[in-house]
């Protein structure tokens, strides 16, 4: 209908959609259709719904220049099933966002019977602009491929589980920075890495299995004397551990979030963030599909909200966009070269004055029956 289609037109057009005229060919088909003084154009105006709503959004999802149809109807009962009409506009596989205004239960079991056939649905204009742009984001992002990396540049032999040493290796082997440590299978190991390292040092428990470390008191920080160790593997020790991590303390700076997982929608994505202990909690991220190229992931950081952290705020360190960029594509690339891997993650990744250093890392196995194809 008119005012509703002018609320979505001009939303699409802000949302850097493009919104087409329709073909000589299209236009003859509703004249047929739609009563004569009905705008025929894009947007289409029905007038009131009726019958012949289904063969309009046939029509219109026939037209060559048409990817996605985006409508809006009020419940109109006695006029026409809007189900039905939904069903025949689709007839040509063209993708429908449906926004069906109205309210009470009976609107909500149309929608609800709408989701069920596989049509978006919302309940205004805004709703069906917004939920159109997100698919045309998608489909552009999907139809770019990225450039495939030099050959070599990351490991393809990753399966199985990691501890934060194994997976710090992998991160090595990739040119990711880490702090210096030791693997210890007993207190004698760790009360030598305290001697070799100098000034203090992080001392962690050490198990694949176990992915949360500080939430079990299985991390203590800034150990310097053979006491401080000493009560520290007291502490490990009751929480379960049975191997250490010596590591020598980071210099201070800001703590990022940084990953590649498998989501169950999008597939591959990389990830950056704000991160630390309170990642959940600040929730700042900005998300890309993987894989990518380094100049796609440079501009990531500056779409955090917190991103004036990383510009040397109150004199602290400055992130070399370029350097962030290179570790964000390069664990897109392994994720892509690694169909047995489900998802890496450095938190955090803390940016000091001396650049990027890893200080803890995760690698989660794919599960063998998500590892399988689906056919």
């Amino acid at each position: 209908q008119a005012g509703p289609g002018l609320l979505l037109l001009d939303d699409l057009r802000g949302r850097r959609a493009n919104v087409p005229e329709l073909t000589t060919a299209t236009r003859d088909a509703l004249a047929e259709l739609l009563p004569p003084l009905t705008y025929q154009a894009n947007p289409v105006d029905t007038g009131r719904p009726g019958p012949e709503l289904g063969r309009v959004l046939a029509a219109v999802g026939a037209d060559p220049g048409v990817d996605v149809i985006a409508a809006y109807t009020l419940h109109e009962p006695d006029a026409v099933d809007i189900a039905a009409a939904v069903e025949e506009g689709r007839s040509h596989g063209t993708p429908m966002v449906l926004g069906l205004g109205g309210t009470g239960e009976e609107v909500a079991r149309k929608r609800r019977e709408l989701l069920e056939a596989g049509v978006a649905v919302t309940t205004d204009p805004r709703g069906v602009a917004a939920a159109t742009a997100a698919l045309l984001t998608d489909a552009r992002a999907r139809a770019h491929t990225a450039a495939p990396s030099p050959g070599g540049r990351v490991p393809a032999d990753v399966r199985g589980r990691h501890d934060e040493h194994q997976a710090k290796n992998l991160l090595a082997r990739m040119g990711v920075r880490t702090m210096p440590r030791r693997a210890c299978d007993d207190r004698a190991g760790a009360r030598a890495a305290l001697a070799e390292f100098s000034g203090p040092v992080a001392v962690k428990l050490l198990d694949a299995d176990v992915l949360h470390k500080t939430e079990l008191g299985g991390v203590y920080l800034n150990i310097a004397t053979s006491d401080d160790l000493e009560a520290a593997l007291v502490r490990l020790d009751a929480a379960g551990a049975r191997r250490y991590l010596v590591e020598k303390m980071a210099p201070a700076g800001v703590d990022l979030i940084v990953g590649a997982r498998r989501d169950q929608v999008f597939g591959p994505v990389v990830l950056v963030g704000l991160g630390g202990t309170v990642a959940e909690a600040l929730a700042d991220v900005t998300v890309r599909l993987a894989p990518l190229s380094p100049a796609e992931a440079v501009s990531m950081p500056s779409e955090l909200t917190g991103h004036a952290l990383l510009t040397g705020w109150r004199s602290g360190p400055v992130l070399d966009p370029g350097e962030l960029s290179r570790i964000v594509s390069a664990l897109g690339d392994l994720l892509s070269a690694n169909p047995l891997i489900d998802e890496i993650e450095i938190n955090p990744l803390r940016l000091t004055a001396d650049g990027l250093v890893a200080l803890d890392a995760v690698i989660i196995p794919r599960e063998a029956d998500d590892a399988q194809p689906h056919l």
